[in-house]
């Protein structure tokens, strides 16, 4: 009967496996972290944090100078901290944010099996003894147990110091919305501005449309890389759009790292 209890409560909390390495998304393409000098390794274990805000948090993390790892997201009766930060240190995580979000609570009943003991009386009578004997019948009944259990949203991301910046800016694709208002499909969204970059001291700010980087026009990721790569270690004019208004900046880029 313990084990069967034991096998009730995993399934009413969820999976004997860690469900943050179970439902983890990497973002990094698969690419080697110990060997990549884009980041810093942490040598200390993973600070945990809780968020209540995931794309807000995000964006102050990446202004701190962390890069985005990876994610874990699942539906879940409990889920312990412990498990997420195990999940982190495989990973290499410097810093793991928390979130939860109460879904539902399940209810039903399942069938368990216990032992039916019965004993029964019959009176005897054989010449001059008179009395009785007891008959012992060992079986099994099943009855139904009753579970309640809430469940909850559960999401982590995963976070790590990026190594010396060269830029600063963290883009992403312009929407269709923007490419009708500038009357072009060069550009770049600024998500993010890291503090103390190159970026940072020009004052190009979130929220600002990246035209160009020295010679080369800026209008995906590729296009993006290419600029930062012939533009490293020099000062170059980096023009931006800004309420209906372009603006040049001089940014001097810091030098490659190794990769």
């Amino acid at each position: 009967m313990i084990g069967y209890l034991l096998v009730l409560l995993l399934f009413m909390t969820g999976c004997a496996t860690n469900p943050y390495s179970k439902f983890y998304t990497d973002n990094t393409a698969g690419m080697n972290i110990e060997k990549s000098g884009k980041f810093i390794i942490p040598t200390e274990p993973p600070v945990l944090l809780k968020g209540n805000d995931i794309q807000g948090d995000g964006i102050r993390m990446l202004e701190d100078g962390y890069a985005l790892l990876g994610f874990s997201y699942f539906n879940a009766g409990s889920a312990d901290d412990d498990s997420a930060i195990e999940h982190a240190k495989q990973v290499h995580a410097a810093s793991v944010i928390l979130y939860s979000h109460f879904t539902h609570t399940k209810s039903g009943a399942l069938p368990l099996s216990v032992p039916n003991t019965q004993t029964s009386t019959t009176q005897l009578s054989i010449g001059n003894y008179s009395g009785t004997a007891n008959t012992t019948t060992h079986g099994r009944q099943t009855i139904m147990m009753p579970y309640s259990v809430d469940k909850y949203d559960y999401a982590a991301t995963y976070w790590i110091r990026r190594n010396a910046i060269q830029f600063g800016a963290v883009i992403k694709p312009l929407t269709d919305e923007q490419r009708q208002k500038l009357q072009s499909n060069k550009g770049l969204q600024i998500i993010a501005v890291v503090k103390n970059t190159p970026a940072f001291f020009a004052d190009i700010l979130r929220g600002d449309i990246l035209r160009s980087i020295g010679e080369r026009d800026t209008y995906d990721f590729d296009t993006f890389e290419d600029a930062i790569r012939e533009s490293q270690g020099k000062s170059v004019k980096v023009v931006i759009y800004r309420n209906g208004h372009e603006l040049t900046k001089d940014v001097r880029l810091k030098d490659s790292i190794p990769e």
